[in-house]
């Protein structure tokens, strides 16, 4: 007999982007970038979740980091130190890895 190994990945419900501000951040600040997990998700507190950023129009993210769980406000954060990138529009992706996509634009001044 023979085994085929696989992966099942599950997919977390979650309820978006409770910041940063689209409008724009200056660059230098660290932008504090959060969400929550929702629904059947709600009590997942290890959750592997990544941000990934990149310029607007290139091709390829850079991992800016791993996400902390905050304990007693039930969400996830990070920071991202806009220090060394220049002014301009960003594209913001949140990694859970379970294969969705979930991405906002900010701008850099």
């Amino acid at each position: 007999s023979s085994r085929a190994a696989f992966d099942v990945q599950v997919q977390y419900d979650w309820s978006g982007f409770l910041s940063p501000k689209a409008s724009g951040v200056k660059t230098g600040r660290t932008v504090d970038v959060k969400f929550k997990l929702t629904g059947p998700s709600a009590g997942v507190e290890n959750a592997a979740a990544t941000l990934w950023i990149r310029r607007a129009g290139t091709a390829g993210f850079q991992n800016a980091g791993t996400f902390g769980f905050v304990s007693g406000a039930g969400r996830y954060e990070a920071g991202w130190n806009t220090s060394g990138y220049a002014t301009g529009s960003y594209e913001l992706k949140v990694d859970l890895g379970d294969g969705v996509e979930r991405t906002t634009m900010i701008t850099l001044r």
